[in-house]
């Protein structure tokens, strides 16, 4: 899941992903539109590096009952 927007000069990036065993990563970014450039090129690759480590099998859709 992912929201990015601006708030006043300022641009926000938020994602986050589940992960195994019922965990999850997430990422929140700012920073002022004048860096704008400079920042896609960043941000990309950080998007694309937040996964699930390797082995690990992605969650279920739903959550388990509780018992």
């Amino acid at each position: 899941m992912s929201f990015s927007g601006t708030r006043g000069d300022r641009i926000f990036y938020h994602r986050a992903i589940l992960l195994c065993r019922d965990a999850a990563a997430h990422f929140l970014i700012e920073y002022p539109q004048s860096i704008s450039r400079q920042m896609n090129a960043f941000v990309g690759p950080l998007v694309e590096s937040l996964k699930p480590a390797a082995g690990c099998v992605a969650s279920p859709e739903s959550a388990p009952n509780a018992n």
